[in-house]
């Protein structure tokens, strides 16, 4: 539920680039510090093979986790976040998991 992920995700924007190619639409989610004069870093935030942008929970002691937690800390720092979903992954378009060769641990085109 898109919804509830994004109840988890305070402060997240979602957004859509076209793929290197031109043949698919890329999904991602940005987390920009509001209120500060002065982003002090931007990073990007790459998940791994079975993950997506939007992998996040709340525990039962009220700890979050994962991209929860990432973003948080982020934006409780001034760091804006971008973590998008790479192709076949989360909301991006794309086959679902597909790994085009043995050495795909970036998908530099993607980036």
């Amino acid at each position: 539920d898109l919804e509830a992920i994004d109840a988890l995700l305070p402060g997240g924007e979602h957004g859509w680039l076209k793929s290197p190619d031109g043949e698919r639409w890329m999904h991602y989610r940005k987390f920009v510090p509001s209120g500060r004069s002065k982003v002090k870093a931007v990073l990007v935030y790459q998940h791994g093979i079975q993950g997506n942008s939007g992998i996040a929970w709340k525990l039962s002691t009220g700890r979050v986790t994962n991209f929860a937690l990432l973003s948080k800390e982020c934006l409780k720092r001034g760091f804006a976040l971008y973590t998008p979903d790479m192709s076949g992954h989360g909301i991006s378009e794309g086959t679902r998991f597909f790994i085009p060769k043995a050495d795909w641990t970036v998908n530099r085109d993607d980036l």
